[in-house]
């Protein structure tokens, strides 16, 4: 009996990734039972909470990266369970603004505390680990990004006020310039509400 002939890291490591993007699938699916929600539909709520002016829903399409179809029906279900109201926007009056209603947030707050086997796993991991997993993970979001098979984040490296290394060789060697205040690396964020797109060729060079 032989083993089977090795695949390269980039393989291996990619089917690891595609099991535990399976397993947050799984989870999302268990949540689903408790709250009624498909995964699209936690997903808007998610996305709605860091957004407390409200999105249309295009924009919930773009971000959460589904046809503006999909997230039409999506925010009609979350409508009838008074989840999310709908109200025109004040910058068009064609347009269409979503907010959370307070039954929706009570619904977030009760979902929160449920139990999360992939915190759990996180929390488990060295500190150290846990900060070198999440600078690979922000790599590669942002890889994913440039690829177009994830939509834009509003992460600190997109950001035009992002200062990175700036005070290099400290604990805290980033700075926000629009915040102007320094952080650390597993301070980076993947959605800051202050974001503002940067220049193309600096985050490319970045």
């Amino acid at each position: 009996m032989s083993l089977e002939t090795p695949t390269s890291l980039p393989q291996a490591l990619a089917s690891s990734l595609r099991r535990l993007a399976h397993a947050i699938h799984t989870i999302y699916w268990a949540q689903r039972s408790t709250s009624r929600l498909s995964p699209t539909q936690r997903k808007i709520l998610g996305l709605l909470s860091s957004r407390r002016e409200g999105l249309g829903v295009v924009d919930v399409a773009r971000e959460i990266g589904i046809t503006a179809a999909t997230a039409s029906d999506s925010v009609r279900a979350l409508t009838s369970k008074e989840l999310v109201s709908r109200q025109r926007s004040t910058n068009d009056r064609r347009g269409v603004t979503i907010t959370l209603t307070e039954t929706g947030k009570q619904l977030l707050k009760q979902l929160d505390q449920l139990p999360d086997p992939l915190l759990i796993t996180c929390n488990a991991l060295p500190t150290t680990e846990q900060a070198a997993l999440y600078r690979v993970a922000i790599k590669m979001i942002r890889g994913l990004e440039e690829e177009g098979v994830l939509p834009a984040s509003r992460m600190c490296v997109r950001c035009k006020f992002f200062d990175p290394f700036r005070y290099a060789g400290t604990q805290l060697p980033h700075r926000c310039q629009r915040a102007d205040v320094q952080f650390a690396e597993d301070e980076l964020r993947t959605d800051c509400s202050i974001f503002e797109a940067g220049d193309p060729a600096a985050q490319s060079a970045l």
